[in-house]
């Protein structure tokens, strides 16, 4: 397996999973959850199982929630029968027979309740010899839509969810997200909702897993690699060792190269590494770090005005901030709302606690030097 594959994580979620556990995989924004997640579908067939990946994003209600996994059923696993297995388990449901269609799922939620067309689904899919892995993203998001519209509603979704887990045995899930999970079912008194969970953290590649990645990109490209001394360099500017970004500073060489602003016998030396930042710290490639503050925007409710502040000023400087300095430079606001908020963005990724110092920082070097740039006067 690849180092930048998470071939070693991958191998370990596999592991619980053969042990019958169902898992809480969490990690910062741009991490690679989604990617793992697409991984893992691709490969549970090596596993001796049967994989399903549903994408709850722009789901806000229960219904909708349950119809997008009814839905990537079919997708996935029509071609194999146990769609056809799942209609006849709930064709009573229905004034006659009905054949497996397009329509059907639509159908089937005029004519019962979530809660028992999941439970339907679940009694096919457990019945099956091999383990069926579901592998849910963007459970984080989803729920803080459902919170946000009907929290009793969204209260009873994890429950069912908590409580199918305990039933369908066959049956493991993989839950992920771009926001804390964790953080948002203590805010609303439902932890107890994700007991059952074996909670997994993703993080960023290590020093040697980037630089084969990035070597591995330069040979695709038929670019030149970096030095060993402009990756230090490099790991040094992103700090953030993630695939995603990695990806974008070596396609940013290419791009320069091809524009003339990079000298087609350049090496990928220091000099060509701070060009490939200020490239991308300039509009219109800055727009590459846009959904950090949208995330916020669209996900943070209350504390969307708060968290910003915190970030503008830990933007300031490379060493950001120590809490007691932060508290004191917002007197007016409560120590238990800061707390939540440094909690929430470091969860999420913008932020660390630097274990020596016991200070704020920013995760991502070229992250910091966007939003003070952007928002450093908020």
């Amino acid at each position: 397996m690849k180092l930048w594959d998470r071939g070693n994580e991958r191998q370990y979620l596999w592991k619980l999973l053969n042990r019958g556990k169902s898992i809480n995989l969490s990690g910062a924004r741009r991490i690679g959850k989604t990617h793992l997640l697409n991984l893992m579908r691709e490969e549970a067939e090596n596993y001796h199982s049967v994989s399903i990946f549903v994408d709850l994003q722009a789901v806000d209600t229960p219904d909708k929630a349950i119809k997008k996994i009814a839905e990537a059923v079919q997708k996935d696993l029509g071609v194999k029968g146990l769609w056809s297995q799942a209609i006849t388990r709930i064709k009573d449901i229905f004034q006659g027979d009905v054949e497996p269609s397009t329509n059907t799922i639509s159908a089937a939620f005029l004519k019962t309740d979530w809660p028992r067309l999941l439970d339907e689904l679940l009694n096919v899919l457990d019945a099956q010899e091999q383990p069926v892995i579901l592998l849910v993203d963007e459970i984080s998001v989803c729920l803080s839509n459902c919170l946000s519209i009907n929290q009793q509603s969204a209260n009873e979704l994890m429950r069912v969810l908590r409580e199918h887990r305990g039933k369908y045995k066959n049956i493991r899930w993989v839950f992920t997200g771009s926001l804390g999970l964790d953080n948002l079912v203590k805010e609303f008194n439902i932890a107890g909702v994700l007991n059952d969970l074996e909670p997994y953290g993703l993080t960023a590649l290590d020093a040697n897993a980037a630089k084969a990645y990035v070597a591995h990109l330069c040979d695709e490209y038929k670019l030149p690699s970096p030095t060993l001394e402009s990756h230090l360099y490099l790991q040094q500017r992103l700090n953030w060792l993630v695939p995603h970004y990695l990806q974008r500073i070596v396609l940013e060489f290419e791009s320069l190269r091809d524009r003339g602003e990079i000298a087609l016998n350049q090496d990928f030396d220091e000099s060509a590494v701070d060009l490939i930042c200020e490239s991308l710290l300039s509009h219109p490639k800055n727009q590459l770090f846009a959904d950090w503050p949208d995330h916020i925007n669209r996900h943070y409710a209350d504390n969307v005005k708060l968290s910003r502040r915190i970030l503008s000023r830990l933007s300031q400087s490379a060493n950001g901030d120590a809490i007691g300095a932060i508290r004191t430079a917002m007197p007016e606001i409560n120590e238990t709302a800061i707390s939540f908020c440094l909690k929430l963005l470091e969860e999420d990724g913008y932020i660390s606690k630097e274990t020596d110092t016991e200070r704020y920082v920013f995760v991502m070097g070229l992250l910091r030097e966007y939003w003070q740039e952007m928002f450093g006067d908020e």
